[in-house]
């Protein structure tokens, strides 16, 4: 039960920082944007011509929705796995889904911003990324657990 809680309570603070970073206005969030890119690429901007700037602006703004979305994948992952149901890599993918969704069409009432499909797309391969390489790690555990207990059965 106490997982359960924990799962639920992750799952809901990346919805909500989702949905805070989707309630940016379009110049608040090309902003924020571009100071991670001046942060972390400092060092070879000087070198780079506009266009080039442009494209790792958005290179950096779509692996932002690719990240966060990996990781809310993980969490929802780990959330239905609480429910012990043997769907939990379908029903979380499809929570995922229709989050990026609602994320879009939110992003259609907030100032300078449009929904996107392509954006929708990020997010189901972050989503898918994470929720299967979540469901690996998990099966790998569970073999190594049967492992055991058939050694210890010996």
């Amino acid at each position: 039960m106490k997982k359960k809680s924990i799962w639920w309570g992750i799952t809901i603070i990346i919805m909500l920082v989702i949905f805070y970073f989707s309630s940016q206005d379009g110049t608040h969030s090309s902003a924020l944007s571009e100071s991670v890119m001046e942060r972390f690429f400092k060092f070879i901007l000087n070198d780079v011509s506009d266009s080039q700037q442009e494209l790792l602006h958005t290179f950096i703004r779509k692996m932002g929705h690719f990240s966060i979305y990996l990781v809310l994948g993980i969490a929802v992952f780990n959330l239905i796995r609480c429910y012990r149901t043997q769907k939990a890599f379908i029903f979380s993918l499809l929570i995922c889904v229709f989050y990026a969704i609602s994320d879009e069409i939110h992003q259609s009432f907030v100032g300078g911003r449009s929904p996107a499909v392509t954006d929708v797309l990020i997010d189901l391969a972050g989503s898918f990324v994470g929720i299967g390489c979540t469901l690996i790690i998990v099966q790998r555990i569970q073999r190594k657990q049967q492992k055991r207990l058939a050694d210890d059965m010996k």
